[in-house]
Order: structure tokens, then C-alpha cells, then sequence
């Protein structure tokens, strides 16, 4: 699966999934389990699946080491850096994106009851970690929220769930708090002066 990531989206193939890894070690406390992933033949296996790819577009005559060099240097690490073609503010995620994750958003209000949900932990700190990795990159779009979209909604899933079963009370408040902002959007939003 990584090696896929990496054919489609480059590092970031790599860095996203690893933000949720090491958060999860970090969380844990427990470094020991990448001795248990087996890395010695894992990396060599994702280089077997990755390397053949990027060596024929570099020995391609058309793109060739052009295409590596805007591939892997200017469209990653420039972007990340300097915001290659899309450079944003700081706070673009702030004001475009976190919008767009309404209604679901705010069950992140009710968390507390239910934060020792199972696994409800580890998909926020994976969810804040690739929210951060977005929010510090340069180049900032609002269709990169698609990266923060699984931790996001793992998180608010569990969140649901727990709260269903322990909190079935706050779950009512949470979904008429939820009714009543996408009431309050069906009415405002058409007149915001927001380019979605």
C-alpha cells in the first residue's frame, strides 16, 4: 500500500501513513514494535516496487531526469518548503478548510466523555499530526484536505460510536447541535461571500 502511495503521490505516500505510525508509537510508548514490522525486508520490498518506476521515467528521452527533478524536488520539497505554485497563508486551512469539515466537526465538542474510546486516541493524534504536516507545508490547497479525511473521520466515527454507547444523552445533544448548524448553513450559507 505504501509503495502505491508513493507511485501516486510521491513522499507523501510515505509521510502520511508514517505520521499515523509515529503517533501511535509515540502515544505508546512502544518503539520495540519496529523491530516486529520486519523493516529488513519490507524497505527492500517497497524499493523493488518503487525504484524500476522512477528509473524508466528518468531513462525516458521525453521527461527524463526533468520530470524526477519537478516530481520528487519541486513538487514535494519546494512545495512543502516555499509553496511551489500554491504558496497560502498560514491560516488558509483555518479559514477554507475547516468549514468544509461542518457538521462533522463539531463532534469533536463532545469528545471528552468518550476519550478513552478505543483506538479513538491514536486516530486523533494521526489526524492532528497530518493536519499539522498540512497546516506548516507552504503550498496549501483545499482538495489536500482529502489526506486529513481518513484520521478525520476514523476519529469522528469512534467518537460516535462511544458515544452511543456510554453518552446516548450528549450523542442527542451532539446530533441537535449538528441539526441546528446545518439548519443555520442551508439559510446563511448562500449569502457568505465564500468561493467553495
Amino acid at each position: 500500500a505504501i509503495a502505491a502511495g508513493i507511485l501516486s503521490k510521491g513522499p507523501l505516500g510515505l509521510v502520511l501513513p508514517g505520521l499515523g505510525v509515529a503517533g501511535w508509537l509515540a502515544l505508546r510508548r512502544r518503539w520495540r514494535v519496529l523491530l516486529d514490522l520486519q523493516l529488513w525486508w519490507g524497505i527492500p520490498a517497497l524499493l523493488v516496487l518503487v525504484v524500476p518506476w522512477y528509473v524508466l521515467v528518468y531513462r525516458n528521452p521525453e521527461c527524463g531526469p526533468d520530470f524526477v527533478k519537478v516530481n520528487l524536488m519541486l513538487e514535494n520539497v519546494r512545495a512543502f518548503t516555499h509553496g511551489f505554485e500554491r504558496p497560502k497563508p498560514i491560516w488558509f486551512y483555518g479559514t477554507m478548510g475547516l468549514p468544509r469539515l461542518l457538521p462533522w466537526l463539531l463532534v469533536f465538542l463532545f469528545v471528552w466523555p468518550v476519550r478513552r474510546a478505543r483506538g479513538l486516541s491514536v486516530a486523533l493524534v494521526w489526524m492532528v499530526a497530518v493536519f499539522a504536516f498540512l497546516h506548516l507545508a507552504s503550498a496549501k490547497r483545499v482538495s489536500y484536505l482529502v489526506y486529513f479525511a481518513p484520521g478525520f473521520a476514523i476519529s469522528a466515527g469512534i467518537a460516535l460510536s462511544a458515544l452511543v454507547e456510554s453518552e446516548p444523552r450528549r450523542l442527542r445533544h451532539a446530533l441537535l447541535a449538528i441539526a441546528a448548524v446545518v439548519g443555520a448553513a442551508a439559510v446563511v450559507v448562500p449569502f457568505l461571500p465564500i468561493r467553495w
